[in-house]
């Protein structure tokens, strides 16, 4: 975790920290399905998410109409982050940029949460995919 700033909210300090995940298709293939960070790689619980930011390393490609999505997985509760869009789109459809793209801000977790990112519809062929998701805590 990296510690970007000190923030105060109600009395408390609060920081803001970034997670980096990684999907690598040369690592990972592209298979339509569910991609898990480590489940010892958490955001606690109580955090709050505010972004998630998507560097595409390498440009994605698809045989068909792939699809990605990215959330958290929280005990028995999903926090979604980046509702399915297709990988040739925004925040997708350019490799070396960043965009800032959040599905639903100021969710605060109710668990520990571990990153998933799901692909569907068609499998992946190709590409890189940096993921930052920042929250305060």
């Amino acid at each position: 975790m990296a510690k970007i700033s000190t923030l105060t909210s109600t009395g408390k300090n609060r920081k803001l920290y970034v997670k980096k995940y990684t999907y690598d298709f040369a690592v990972d293939t592209g298979a339509q399905g569910t991609y898990e960070g480590a489940s010892t790689d958490l955001i606690p619980q109580g955090a709050e998410i505010v972004g998630l930011f998507v560097h595409e390393v390498t440009t994605l490609t698809s045989g068909g109409a792939a699809t990605i999505a990215v959330d958290l997985e929280c005990g028995t509760t999903d926090v979604a982050i980046l509702a399915a869009t297709a990988y040739n789109s925004a925040p997708f459809a350019s490799a070396g940029g960043y965009v800032a793209s959040v599905a639903n801000q100021s969710n605060i977790l109710t668990a520990d949460g571990y990153f998933r990112m799901t692909v569907a519809t068609a499998d992946l062929t190709a590409g890189k995919i940096n993921f930052y998701i920042s929250y305060i805590y």
